[in-house]
């Protein structure tokens, strides 16, 4: 994994980028749960894409422990 993480870098910095960086795809249930109420109460306005992509926030809930980027 880290030879691929160390290609992307490459590439990110030879494009012009200043920083780069990875993250694990862990859903925190509690700050889905706020999400949700948010969106309940229509706190987003118009940006529609908040409610319209919240279940792929919930990505790793529904693969559990089989989700792998590669």
């Amino acid at each position: 994994m880290e030879k691929f993480k160390n290609k992307i870098r490459k590439k990110i910095f030879d494009i012009g980028f200043d920083s780069v960086g990875f993250a694990k795809p862990i859903v925190d249930i509690k700050a889905s749960k706020k999400l949700k109420k948010f969106l309940d109460k229509n706190h987003h306005g118009e940006m529609k894409w908040l409610e319209k992509h919240y279940e792929k926030k919930k990505i790793q809930k529904k693969f559990g422990k089989k989700l792998k980027l590669f």
